[in-house]
Formats: structure tokens, C-alpha cells, sequence
């Protein structure tokens, strides 16, 4: 579990030695240490080869045609740089899954290529602060169950899909950036969302997306053209402050409360705002 504090360090520092007790600070990963119940810590390591954790974790039938495999104890990254990272495939016929019972953490992370994520479940805090994706990040179908997941200050240089993803609780995307598409199409917020002051330079897609609390994007900026078509908030929708440097498209958007667009900007326009 994650504890937000306004100083990230003293965040983190409570995250290893309180929230994490009797963790270790351990060397590269290896098969052993990932199988153990025990919490990995992994502070300033170059990994040479990709994290590919369907060859490296024992996977056992979960439905017809998946295989899963269980992480027990915490995983936490500090300052460590990757080629790809891998919890999702598909071979010989069957999908391969990863389960986190704890927290997954990214502290200041560099991944250098392909991220995927898909259909990985993290039943603790998920936290990617701080951290660059160089190639393209797939979280498609991922279920965040824990009380925050953290993207905040984190940049996405490569597409970034987080389609038909499931957020339980707090979604953090302050100040992230998306270089290119930004793609949220049905994904489900049941927690509080926040992407303030994010910047999206390529398509950012929130169409049919489901926000069961409040979802706050102000002091944002779009570069590019967006889609919220469909989209439905049932608490606070506040879109305040922010720039739509291209077309916006919010028909057949579903509100709850109005929708608040304080001082926002629409330069070439805007489809649904003022519907009824």
C-alpha cells in the first residue's frame, strides 16, 4: 500500500522501510528470488537483457486456454534501466498471465523498449513515478485492485494503450506526458482520477470510458485532436484550465453533475459540450 506524501522521497523511503518490511535489496532478478515470497528490492540496475517474466516464473492452468503464474511478496525497481518488460503472452495456444499480490513498483525507471503489461493483475499499489517509456507501453486489460496506481510525472514517448483497463481505486497522471497516442478507450476509473497538468501531444482517446468518481484534467494540454465521445462521470468532471490545440469531441457524453470548462480553450473547436 502506498501513502502519498507531498515529498516523494519521504514517500518512498516510507514505502521501503515501513510498508515493506524485512525487504532486501537484492542484485539482477533471477527465477529463485521471484518465485520466493520474500519483497525484491532493485536499486540502480542495468539490465542487458529483457525482463521477460512468462520464461522466468512457473505458470499453472487458471481458466480454459490461460496459464498463471503468482508473484507473492512486493517488487520494487529503484533508478533501474530495461529493455523490454514482459508479463503477458501468447504461445502455443494458451495466453500467459501474471498475478502481483503485493505492491509493483517503478521508482525513476528508463525502459528502453516495448512494455507489456497486458492483462497483468497488481492487487497492490502500483507506482511508475518519475519513469520514461521509450518504446510502447500496453497495460490493455490490466486490473489495478490496489488503493493508488501512479503514472504522475512519467513521460510516454511511444504509444501508450491502457485500453478496457480496470482502475479500483486513485488513478494518478499529474504532469505525465504522451508523446504520441494516449489510449484509455473503455477503461473504467471506481476511484478518483487526476491528470493534471498532463500534456498530450499525440491522439488522446477516452471514448465509451467509464469514471465512477471524479475525474479532474485541468491545467491540461491537448495538441492533438481527442475523442471523450460516449464517455460517462457520475461525480465531478472538471475539464478547467486547459488548451484543446486541435478538434474536441465530447458527443453523447454522459454527466452526472455539469461539467465544468472554466477558462479552457477550444482553438478549432469542440463537438457535445453544450449538449443537453
Amino acid at each position: 500500500m502506498l501513502i502519498l506524501f507531498q515529498n516523494r522521497g519521504l514517500a518512498f523511503l516510507f514505502l521501503l522501510f515501513v510498508v515493506l518490511p524485512g525487504c532486501v535489496a537484492v542484485g539482477p532478478l533471477s527465477p529463485k528470488k521471484l518465485k520466493s515470497d520474500k519483497n525484491i528490492v532493485v536499486r540502480g540496475e542495468s539490465f542487458t537483457e529483457d525482463v521477460d517474466l512468462t520464461e522466468i516464473l512457473e505458470f499453472s492452468p487458471s481458466v480454459p486456454g490461460v496459464m498463471k503464474a503468482v508473484v507473492h511478496g512486493n517488487l520494487v525497481f529503484e533508478k533501474c534501466n530495461f529493455y523490454q518488460f514482459v508479463t503477458h503472452a501468447k504461445k502455443d495456444g494458451k495466453e500467459y498471465v501474471v498475478e502481483f499480490k503485493g505492491d509493483l513498483v517503478f521508482d525513476e525507471c528508463l525502459f528502453r523498449d516495448t512494455v507489456n503489461f497486458d492483462y497483468l493483475t497488481v492487487n497492490g499499489d502500483f507506482y511508475a513515478g518519475k519513469s520514461e517509456f521509450m518504446g510502447p507501453a500496453d497495460f490493455n486489460y490490466t486490473w489495478f485492485k490496489g488503493r493508488n496506481t501512479l503514472f504522475s510525472n512519467s513521460v510516454f514517448y511511444q504509444d501508450a494503450r491502457f485500453n478496457k483497463t480496470i482502475f479500483e481505486n486513485r488513478a494518478h497522471f499529474f504532469k505525465a506526458g504522451f508523446k504520441k497516442a494516449a489510449l484509455f478507450q473503455a477503461a473504467v476509473f471506481k476511484g478518483r482520477a487526476f491528470w493534471g497538468a498532463a500534456t498530450f501531444d499525440g491522439y488522446a482517446e477516452f471514448a465509451q470510458s467509464r469514471f465512477l468518481q471524479d475525474l479532474n484534467m485541468s491545467k491540461s494540454r491537448l495538441n492533438d485532436r481527442s475523442n471523450f465521445g460516449g464517455m460517462y462521470v457520475v461525480m465531478d468532471a472538471i475539464f478547467n484550465n486547459m488548451h484543446f490545440e486541435k478538434m474536441a469531441d465530447f458527443s453523447k457524453c454522459v454527466f452526472f453533475q455539469s461539467p465544468e470548462f472554466s477558462d479552457t480553450e477550444f482553438k478549432e473547436g469542440q463537438k457535445g459540450v453544450n449538449e443537453e
